[in-house]
């Protein structure tokens, strides 16, 4: 696992100990689902079944999945 230093605002901070409390979930999961969300929403395959499924796909399928 890659580890990378990132700095958040106090208020931000605060706002996600607060959401991990609420829904059970460590600091890493929350991390983790914000970008799978994040590069899901750039239509980037996450994770390398992802990847793979994406390259075997034929090039019209791959186009319509990404518009």
């Amino acid at each position: 696992m890659v580890g990378k230093r990132v700095q958040f605002g106090d208020d931000t901070w605060e706002a996600l100990v607060a959401l991990g409390r609420r829904k059970g979930k460590s600091f890493q999961a929350l991390t983790d689902e914000a970008f799978e969300d994040l590069l899901k929403k750039h239509k980037q395959p996450v994770g390398l079944m992802e990847s793979l499924k994406e390259s075997v796909r034929s090039p019209s399928q791959a186009q319509r999945k990404r518009t």
